[in-house]
């Protein structure tokens, strides 16, 4: 992962690590407040502490995905809206308008590959550089199923507390959303994977 945490845009517009933490944060707190939550509030609904909340409403922290996806379900938004991100219209996303997500502090970014508008389908393409991990804590999206395809590179997916499934390009796997799961790229070189989430919970 590059130094400089910044990265260009599919439109061209420059977005640093600093502004998304900003970004994030003023979300939180936006839809925090919209639906009547204190922060202590907001906390006992999910495993994030009170004063977590407070330090990522203020921009000071960068919180990690599990973090994220524990705050947008006690707040009934998607992942992508914490970015102030909308998604894509209609049946066609062209390149230069994906929603894309990025998680500098753990090398790795989400790109919106599906515009299923009715919520059934999600389609991702993840790009996980060399010695990153989507974290210490299992992920849950509130799937019922999950599909994993590796396009480049190799890539171990953490499933529940104990099995480790290593993948390589052209590999694929399917396992249960209600299973807790992970990843970590222990290669010498990005992983790139295509990720099918049914319902699009994320």
């Amino acid at each position: 992962m590059s130094a400089n945490p910044e990265k260009k845009s599919p439109k061209g517009d420059t977005v640093d690590a600093e502004a998304a933490k900003r970004l994030v944060g003023k979300q939180v707190k936006f839809f925090r407040q919209t639906r009547g939550f204190s922060t202590r509030e907001l906390a006992a609904m999910t495993s994030v502490t009170g004063s977590l909340i407070s330090q990522i409403e203020r921009g000071m922290v960068a919180p990690s995905l599990s973090t994220l996806l524990s705050l947008a379900g006690a707040l009934s938004v998607e992942v992508g809206e914490l970015f102030g991100s909308a998604a894509a219209v209609g049946k066609v996303v062209r390149r230069a308008e994906r929603r894309e997500i990025e998680y500098p502090d753990q090398g790795f970014r989400d790109e919106w590959l599906s515009a299923d508008a009715s919520g059934r389908l999600l389609v991702l393409r993840s790009v996980i550089d060399p010695g990153a991990e989507s974290g210490p804590e299992r992920l849950l999206h509130g799937s019922e199923v999950e599909f994993v395809f590796v396009l480049a590179g190799e890539i171990e997916i953490l499933l529940g507390e104990q099995e480790v499934v290593r993948l390589a390009e052209g590999d694929s796997l399917t396992f249960p959303g209600t299973l807790p799961h992970g990843f970590r790229n222990l290669g010498g070189r990005r992983a790139e994977l295509l990720w099918v989430v049914t319902p699009a919970n994320y």
